[in-house]
């Protein structure tokens, strides 16, 4: 895009032969009004379908998503797996990652793209070396480490040198786009995942990057994604979360932590004065009963608002929305997501939601040994659906640095 890009060509080495062809398309006039636009088409300067925006994409996606009385569906995970988008990636072309140049270039490009896949990384599949991670800038003393109030929601396990398991969720599921630990005040500021065994290219699983300036720009190009904008910068984002009892029969369905495990205490007025306390996480939490069988059980309900734009060095950021796949219910948790006001959304702006969702998306299928760095700030992340094709997807994840979130 020629206004908005420009290009450079790099010397070579000859007697090697380079040839190379261009091709333009369009006509760009810098700020003309649209009576001197409409002057030049009259006198055959230029045409009128020159001179047309370009138009933007509907708002729709492959199958109607939203049936707003039972659950929000995305399309099936064949037309998802066989869709093809682009990132920037650094091939290491056999070179060593622990090499100096080689982390000086990564970092580089990371700062300029904000996303990159890395590749060709056949020597560090397993595990990464420390000095390597520190070197990528996650040392033991930059990293977003668990625990006090960087406590997650749900449990990880570790993978070695300071990297832990990836959320477990069911292969069919869509993770939907979102920034990691968006459910609390302070963040981690980048991510490094390290993908050890994939599915494999056609079988799905990629881990995928949304920009967030794209989201509000995508949301902006129609009535109803200016109005979410509105709502958003006034109200944020409200999200609740009930942790169920460690006792309940079906805890082994639901992936939140158990309130005992989560606040640290068997006893559930100890439990509800820890998470008062923890007042980068939550603004409210209160008990609730819920029955098991012929039981009564306790869920400790939690209430957090967050604002969805960050400021950050001047620039305006667009954090990505939770929104959720149905109702609430024991295996999710309780979890709603709403307006800060309150509001639910309505199916209109669950659909136009999604649709953005689906238009920021870029990735490619990773190999064993990869790595993808994400800015948790600019960028956010999905996982698509998978096939179980018999191979184990075994993917990791490490953090580092951290921001708060800020109203504006």
């Amino acid at each position: 895009n020629n206004t908005t890009h420009a290009h450079s060509r790099e010397a070579f080495r000859e007697p090697n032969s380079r040839s190379v062809l261009v091709a333009m398309g369009g006509v760009k006039f810098s700020g003309l009004s649209q009576d001197e636009i409409n002057n030049l088409v009259d006198t055959g300067v230029v045409t009128a379908e020159q001179m047309a925006p370009i138009p933007m994409p509907k708002f729709s996606l492959p199958k109607a998503l939203v049936n707003a009385e039972e659950a929000y569906e995305t399309t099936s995970i064949s037309e998802q797996i066989n869709d093809n988008f682009s990132i920037p990636v650094f091939d290491l072309q056999g070179a060593d990652l622990a090499d100096d140049d080689i982390i000086a270039s990564i970092h580089h490009a990371f700062k300029l793209h904000g996303r990159l896949h890395i590749t060709g990384n056949d020597k560090y599949v397993d595990l990464i070396p420390e000095s390597v991670r520190d070197n990528l800038g996650f040392s033991s003393e930059e990293q977003f480490k668990w625990g006090g109030k960087k406590s997650g929601r749900t449990e990880r396990f570790p993978k070695g040198n300071g990297f832990y398991t990836v959320d477990k969720y069911p292969a069919e599921l869509t993770l939907l786009p979102h920034q990691e630990i968006f459910y609390q005040r302070v963040l981690p500021q980048r991510m490094m995942f390290h993908y050890r065994k994939v599915s494999g290219a056609g079988f799905g699983g990629r881990t995928l990057s949304h920009c967030g300036q794209k989201l509000e720009f995508f949301l902006s190009q129609s009535p109803v994604g200016r109005e979410i904008i509105a709502k958003f910068m006034q109200y944020g984002q409200m999200i609740v979360t009930g942790f169920l009892d460690a006792n309940h029969s079906q805890k082994d369905s639901n992936f939140v932590r158990s309130w005992q495990d989560r606040f640290g205490s068997e006893d559930i007025n100890e439990a509800l004065k820890n998470c008062k306390e923890q007042s980068t996480h939550f603004d409210d939490c209160w008990a609730q009963e819920v029955i098991d069988g012929a039981e009564r059980r306790i869920m400790l309900m939690t209430q957090v608002t967050m604002p969805i734009f960050k400021i950050h060095q001047g620039q305006r950021y667009m954090m990505f929305p939770r929104i959720a796949y149905n109702q609430a219910s024991l295996v999710n948790g309780f979890r709603e997501f709403k307006f800060g006001n309150g509001d639910n959304f309505t199916p209109e702006e669950i659909t136009t939601m999604l649709a953005a969702f689906w238009m920021t998306r870029e990735g490619i299928y990773q190999s064993p040994g990869d790595i993808l760095l994400l800015d948790n700030l600019k960028f956010g992340h999905s996982r698509e659906p998978f096939i179980e094709s018999g191979k184990v997807r075994d993917a990791a994840v490490i953090m580092a640095g951290e921001f708060e979130t800020d109203e504006i």
